[in-house]
C-alpha cells in the first residue's frame, strides 16, 4: 500500500526560516525549536488528516520560491532517502535559484526526522543503503526530467497535478503536455460536485466540525450570561 501525505505551505516557510538560522548559528542542531510547525506537521498534529512521517512512504510538499514568484513541488521518497523535484519550468538561471531554495529541505529534514525520533522507530535498516550514513548528512537530490512544462503563469496548477499523479503512483506515466486550462476546469468541478455532495447528504469534514461545535458552545454560554 502507498502511503502518502502532504504538507502546506507554512511548512515550507518554517523549513527556510529555521535553515536561514541554522546557518547563521553555524550548523547547530540545538537551536531547532522543538515546537515549530514542522515537527508538529512531521509529527500529524497539525493538519487535518495528516500522519506521523513514521508511518509514510512519500510526502508531497509544496513550495515557493519568492526570488522566482514560482510554485514546485518537493518529492520525499522516504524509503529512498530522496528528495524529488518536480518543477514545470527549466532553464540554469531557474534551477539555480530553485536549488538555493530546495537546500533547505535536503539539510533540515534528516535534522528534523532525528527530533520525531524516526532513526529508533522507524522499520528500516540504518546499516544499509541508503540509511547507512551519517543521520544528520542532507538527503540526495534528484530533478524529474521529461515532465509537462508551463508555457504561462500555471506553475501553481502544475504542482496540483505532479501531486494528483504522485498520490495515485503514476510519476512514470505522465504525458510531456497537459491542458492547463481544462485541469483548471476539472479541479473546479471537482471541488463544486464535492461540496454539492456534502450540502445533500449533510456530512461535515473534521475542521468544520470543530468550528460549529464551538460555535455552539460559544452561543450557549451567551444564552446562560
Amino acid at each position: 500500500m502507498r502511503r502518502v501525505s502532504t504538507t502546506d505551505s507554512c511548512f515550507a516557510q518554517n523549513i527556510v526560516f529555521m535553515y536561514e538560522n541554522f546557518v547563521k548559528s553555524g550548523s547547530d542542531a540545538l537551536n531547532i525549536d522543538d515546537s515549530c510547525v514542522a515537527l508538529k506537521i512531521m509529527r500529524g498534529n497539525s493538519l487535518f488528516c495528516s500522519s506521523h512521517w513514521n508511518f509514510l512512504d512519500h510526502v508531497l510538499m509544496p513550495v515557493n520560491v519568492k526570488d522566482l514568484a514560482h510554485w514546485l513541488l518537493l518529492h520525499f521518497d522516504i524509503k529512498k532517502r530522496l528528495l524529488i523535484v518536480y518543477d514545470s519550468m527549466s532553464g540554469a538561471r531557474h534551477e539555480n535559484l530553485s536549488l538555493l531554495v530546495i537546500e533547505a529541505f535536503a539539510v533540515m529534514l534528516p535534522l528534523l526526522l532525528e527530533k520525531i525520533d524516526f532513526y529508533d522507530r522507524r522499520d528500516i535498516n540504518l546499516d544499509i543503503s541508503p540509511y547507512d550514513v551519517a543521520e544528520t548528512n542532507a538527503l540526495q537530490l534528484s530533478i524529474a526530467r521529461g515532465i509537462p512544462q508551463q508555457v504561462e503563469c500555471d506553475c501553481g496548477i502544475f504542482t496540483t497535478y505532479f501531486a494528483e499523479q504522485l498520490i495515485l503512483g503514476k510519476e512514470n506515466k505522465m504525458p510531456k503536455e497537459i491542458d492547463a486550462q481544462l485541469l483548471r476546469q476539472d479541479i473546479a468541478v471537482s471541488l463544486y460536485f464535492h461540496g454539492k455532495k456534502k450540502q445533500e447528504d449533510g456530512y461535515l469534514t473534521s475542521d468544520e466540525f470543530s468550528e460549529k461545535v464551538l460555535d455552539r458552545k460559544q452561543k450557549r454560554r451567551k444564552t446562560a450570561a
